[in-house]
């Protein structure tokens, strides 16, 4: 048997070795004489980070602040500011109205997402 820091010198070889490979932690695991959940344990311990998955995509943020609509046009039946959110990715800004329903705001980031790859592209 095998002393403590021998153990963890061979988990931290075997963790490294992981990480290299760009495989998921099952995959690396197949066929060795340990299991993905030995190896995902010592990940943790170890404070070893999982690399992301080759075929994942990337995810992008965008930068969302809710500040007070002051940019409208002046309209004497207009209604006092209200407040809205401020999307921003990359070079896009849109201001949406602070109390938009749920899927018209997932619409306006997919297409905020979509728009701004075309533009960095």
């Amino acid at each position: 048997m095998f002393g403590r820091m021998d153990k963890q010198e061979i988990w931290d070889a075997r963790v490294r070795s992981w990480q290299a490979s760009g495989k998921s932690l099952s995959e690396f695991s197949r066929d060795r004489e340990f299991t993905a959940s030995g190896l995902s344990y010592w990940v943790r311990r170890l404070g070893a980070r999982e690399p992301a998955p080759r075929s994942a995509k990337s995810v992008r943020l965008a930068r969302v602040v809710r500040t007070e609509r002051t940019d409208l046009p002046s309209v004497a039946s207009a209604p006092a500011p209200t407040a809205c959110l401020v999307v921003e990715a990359g070079p896009l800004r849109v201001q949406v109205p602070g109390d938009i329903e749920v899927v018209r705001l997932q619409a306006v980031l997919m297409a905020i997402g979509c728009a701004s790859k075309a533009v960095q592209v």
